[in-house]
């Protein structure tokens, strides 16, 4: 509650239309320009957490306006984003991962993913949200494939993000602003989700412009116990090779780069490779990810370092055009990791 003395307390009416009013004047100041201009579009990726794993709303369509342009949202009814093939075909291919796998600054329209191009005749459905980790994923494969018949599935793998979301502390629910029974209302109620998004940019609670710099990561990275890690990806794989046993599935899976294995080029705006993060990376895609013997294919999404603006507005995803998808095996055996 924003007012707490005994007058307010007394005077409900009073209470609720002062919490109005500075909800409002939150939105003014945090989107200045965005009410007015782009009213049809949230300021924001609308997810929510359902104690599994994390999800768009259901059948739903709405945009995003951002720094990286109109974002178009469309989703099926299982609250997968679902990119059309320009050939216009039916077929489809599910992806399980995160928001670099959906494509965080992918317009939405027709072919316009990078991965349209590896699956030229395939309708590509994003099973996933921001801040779904790696045991999420799976959680939501198991959900999709209880729902729909699907004999293959990609799952992606953002080393950048997943590999802390693998340590045992993590939890979506400290990373998820809603709950997944409230997505229709917010989804209805779109000022309010605006609203929620300021007030917590104010407060620092799933959104806020202060996130670790890439140094900070690096650290945090260098300080995690290996041995703990090496348990949880073991015991994330022995799942994934449940899952493809039970199913009786093709597996396939896309491995990303941490986006801070790289600093920006102040001159020309293009990727320099950190050798000694990357030799990480590098060791986890040809350790243990090649030996996974139950994965058909395993792709890299390996950066075009000679790019300008290679990652989002965000900071924190590589953006369209800038990865190449190699075969893992073709990254590892030409030993080489930028």
């Amino acid at each position: 509650m924003l007012f707490k003395g005994s007058f307010f307390l007394r005077n409900p009416t009073l209470l609720a239309f002062l919490n109005n009013f500075f909800c409002t004047l939150v939105v003014i100041i945090a989107f200045p320009n965005n009410a007015s201009a782009n009213s049809k579009c949230l300021p924001y990726f609308l997810y929510g957490y359902n104690q599994s794993f994390v999800h768009f709303p259901n059948s739903a369509n709405f945009c995003i306006q951002s720094g990286d342009g109109e974002i178009n949202i469309r989703t099926d009814v299982l609250g997968g984003r679902v990119i059309n093939a320009i050939s216009g075909s039916k077929s489809e291919k599910f992806f399980f991962g995160e928001s670099q796998l959906l494509g965080f600054d992918i317009s939405g329209i027709p072919g316009s993913h990078d991965l349209n191009k590896e699956f030229p005749d395939k309708k590509l459905i994003f099973y996933g949200a921001p801040n779904n980790g790696p045991f999420e994923s799976l959680n939501y494969a198991n959900y999709v494939l209880r729902k729909k018949n699907g004999g293959e599935i990609t799952i992606g793998f953002n080393f950048g993000a997943d590999i802390f979301r693998l340590l045992p502390a993590w939890n979506p629910e400290h990373f998820v602003p809603l709950k997944s029974k409230e997505l229709d209302y917010y989804l209805e109620h779109r000022f309010l989700y605006e609203v929620k998004i300021a007030i917590g940019l104010i407060g620092g609670k799933f959104f806020t412009s202060k996130r670790p710099s890439k140094t900070q990561l690096r650290k945090l990275f260098k300080d995690i116990n290996l041995d703990t890690l090496n348990k949880r990806i073991d015991v994330y794989f022995s799942n994934l090779k449940n899952l493809t046993a039970r199913e009786s599935l093709t597996t396939n899976m896309i491995i990303y780069p941490p986006y801070w294995g790289y600093e920006t080029n102040a001159d020309s705006g293009s990727l320099m490779a950190d050798a000694k993060t990357l030799i990480h990376f590098y060791n986890f895609v040809c350790d243990k990810i090649i030996n996974q013997p139950f994965l058909t294919n395993v792709m890299v999404g390996k950066p075009v370092l000679n790019k300008p603006d290679p990652l989002t507005s965000d900071g924190r995803h590589f953006s369209r055009g800038t990865l190449e998808y190699i075969p893992a095996s073709q990254y590892c055996a030409s030993n080489s990791r930028y």
